[in-house]
């Protein structure tokens, strides 16, 4: 139902406002506005509009010493197989990417257990 698909919904869309700073792993780096949407008939949820804000854009591309970007480009990259990969155009060498990992040592089970 729409309530459950909602829900499931956040968890991605944190992931793309999310980063790791040196105070917190999880960090959250925007801010969003919900408007839930009920039925005039039975009341239930029946939707909902999310509009993530105020979204850290430097961060994409610097950071200070010891924080990350945000969590979805290292879930993408640890993520996805090869295939997936080339379907959306991402390489599969991290290499091509030193802006996610300028200033720590990168590898997969690092940055999935770090987030």
């Amino acid at each position: 139902n729409n309530e459950i698909k909602v829900m499931a919904s956040l968890q991605i869309l944190e992931a793309f406002g999310n980063a790791k700073t040196i105070y917190n792993p999880n960090s959250t780096r925007f801010g969003q506005y919900q408007q839930l949407q009920f039925s005039e008939e039975n009341g239930l949820f029946a939707g909902a509009y999310i509009h993530p804000y105020l979204l850290e854009k430097s961060r994409v591309v610097s950071r200070q010493e010891g924080e990350r970007s945000f969590h979805i480009f290292y879930y993408l990259i640890a993520g996805l197989d090869d295939d997936s990969k080339n379907q959306i155009g991402l390489s599969s060498n991290v290499d091509d990417y030193p802006d996610l990992y300028q200033d720590i040592y990168y590898n997969s089970d690092d940055a999935m257990r770090d987030i």
